[in-house]
Order: structure tokens, then sequence, then C-alpha cells
């Protein structure tokens, strides 16, 4: 879903690491532990905690973080995608 370079993987690392703390902040969501579920697996469950309220929605993540806005639609974009397609 994100980056497959290591390039391209430290351009997603401000998204990724905005996108967890919001989500270990949140009481009603329980992070995996040692139970092999990726990071990408986990960060799929955002909108959803997103549209319950308990994390910022993407459209407030845009506004507070205008210089993540590009890559923030477009992971929302692709997370879409995949939940649409599977």
């Amino acid at each position: 879903m994100l980056a497959t370079s290591s390039e391209s993987a430290a351009q997603w690392r401000p998204v990724i690491d905005l996108l967890t703390g919001y989500m270990l902040e949140c009481p009603a969501f329980g992070w995996p532990g040692s139970d092999g579920v990726l990071v990408e697996d986990a960060l799929a469950g955002y909108a959803a905690l997103a549209a319950a309220g308990h994390v910022p929605p993407e459209e407030t993540l845009c506004a507070e973080h205008p210089e993540l806005a590009g890559r923030l639609a477009a992971f929302f974009m692709q997370t879409d995608r995949t939940h649409t397609a599977g």
C-alpha cells in the first residue's frame, strides 16, 4: 500500500508517524501486538476510527498538516481503493 523502496519509505514516514500517533492515543483502538500484523494492516483501520469520531478525519489532518496533505490524500485514496476492492 505504501512505498516499497527505502527512498519512498522515508517519504512516507511522516504520514505513518502522524496516523499511528493518533491511533496509539485512541482508547477504542487496540494496537496489535507481536501477532504478525503489519503497520500497513493496522493503518487500514484508520478510516473506520475516523468515521466513529475516535481520531481526526482526513480533512482535519490535511488542514492541520498542509505539508503532508498530498501524501495523506494519496494514503486515504489507496486505502479506500484497497478496502472497496477487497
